[in-house]
């Protein structure tokens, strides 16, 4: 797992829409108006594992047996072609697969915003985006 993070880069803030590039820029405001314009998808949430290691108060992933979590979420992603993709869950970064997972659905054709939902206990070893 340690040698697939070194292809992560760990952004601790997601950049608002005044810091990123013109052209950048231009793309996301596009982006969102056509998807309103047509009535699509703006936001799709995946919840990639329900496994955890905080254990928080108000929440029990920390408890539940761990289970089977194959997921091909690119597929999903192209066919709904949402603007932002967020991968959240007990605590993503405890996958192995998940720079696969996040890389396979960031080769998706189009312009979308990744994000990535953590407690930052991994934070160390792992990071918030991908390059493809």
């Amino acid at each position: 797992m340690k040698g697939q993070m070194a292809d992560l880069h760990i952004r601790p803030r997601s950049r608002g829409l005044a810091q990123l590039a013109p052209l950048e820029r231009f793309q996301a405001v596009y982006r969102y108006a056509a998807q309103r314009a047509r009535r699509g998808l703006l936001s799709l949430t995946f919840e990639v594992t329900r496994r955890c290691n905080a254990r928080c108060d108000f929440c029990n992933y920390w408890r539940e047996p761990r289970r089977q979590e194959s997921l091909d979420l690119a597929d999903v992603v192209r066919r709904l072609d949402p603007v932002f993709v967020v991968f959240c869950g007990g605590e993503p970064l405890l996958r192995s697969d998940i720079v696969d997972i996040v890389r396979r659905v960031a080769m998706v054709p189009g312009w979308r915003y990744h994000v990535l939902i953590t407690n930052g206990y991994e934070r160390g070893s792992s990071a918030t985006s991908v390059k493809p």
